[in-house]
């Protein structure tokens, strides 16, 4: 298994994960085909699972306003919604 750097913000319920470049890049397609994936968020590993592609109406709710405005900018509208697994503590 291999780590790859990813802005994974904290949701209610898991996090969202904002795809600057589309939903096609293979480490998303790995994740929805496997269906499950680890987050290392501020040092605490998350296991999370549910992968589901959303559209930024959806995703921005979970956003702090703060981030919204540059991936606004930058024309972000698919994030990569993920849900903790039912034996995982709240993120964030």
């Amino acid at each position: 298994m291999s780590a790859l750097p990813v802005q994974a913000l904290p949701a209610d319920d898991g996090f969202v994960i904002p795809l600057p470049y589309g939903d096609t890049a293979d480490w998303m397609k790995n994740v929805l085909a496997a269906g499950t994936a680890i987050i290392v968020n501020e040092g605490a590993d998350y296991s999370v699972d549910r992968p589901e592609v959303v559209p930024a109406e959806q995703a921005l709710a979970y956003v702090p306003r703060k981030y919204q405005w540059s991936l606004r900018l930058y024309g972000v509208d698919t994030f990569l919604l993920v849900r903790l697994a039912e034996d995982q503590p709240a993120a964030g």
